[in-house]
C-alpha cells in the first residue's frame, strides 16, 4: 500500500512591501483557502526585492495561486483568476479585490460565468480568444479587478 495523497493546497502569494515600491515574496500553501493572511511561520520565501510592477507578469501565476496578499501598513487581499482554459503562455490572470464576507459570491459567480462560456468554446460558439476578453470585461463590470499577461 502507498502512501496517502497529501490534500491539495490552497496557494497563496504573500507580497511584503519593503519601501520604494519594492516587495519580498512568499508563498502559503493554504492562505488562499479563506481570504485570511497567514501567519509568518506558515509562509515560505520565494524571492526578495522585486519591483512592484513586477509582482503580476513574473511571480503571480494564476494558475499555482488562488489569492494574493500584499502587505504595507494595512494588508489587501485579492483573489487570482486564470482568464483562460488552457495552460500555455502567454496566461492571462486578474487579481480581484473580494470582501471576505463576499468571497463565496464571487467564487460562485466567477466558476459559473467561466464554465459557461466554456461550454460556448467547446460547443464551437465562440472563439476562446473572444470568450477570455468577454470574461474579462464581465469581471471588471462586476468586481473591483485588474486583468494581467503572467509569464
Amino acid at each position: 500500500m502507498g502512501k496517502p495523497t497529501p490534500p491539495m493546497g490552497h496557494r497563496a502569494l504573500v507580497a511584503v512591501a519593503r519601501g520604494d515600491d519594492r516587495y519580498d515574496l512568499r508563498e502559503s500553501r493554504w492562505g488562499g483557502e479563506d481570504l485570511s493572511l497567514p501567519g509568518p511561520g506558515a509562509t515560505d520565501p520565494l524571492v526578495a526585492d522585486v519591483p512592484g510592477d513586477r509582482v503580476l507578469p513574473d511571480h503571480a501565476d494564476p494558475w499555482r495561486y488562488e489569492a494574493l496578499f500584499v502587505v504595507r501598513s494595512a494588508v489587501a487581499s485579492y483573489r487570482v483568476r486564470p482568464l483562460g482554459w488552457c495552460v500555455r503562455p502567454p496566461i492571462r490572470g486578474a487579481i480581484v479585490a473580494v470582501d471576505p464576507a463576499a468571497d463565496c459570491e464571487f467564487r460562485t459567480w466567477f466558476r459559473a460565468t467561466k464554465s459557461v462560456l466554456g461550454d460556448c468554446v467547446d460547443a464551437g460558439l465562440l472563439d476562446e480568444r473572444v470568450a477570455q476578453s468577454y470574461l474579462e470585461g464581465r469581471l471588471r463590470v462586476a468586481y473591483p479587478a485588474r486583468g494581467y499577461t503572467f509569464g
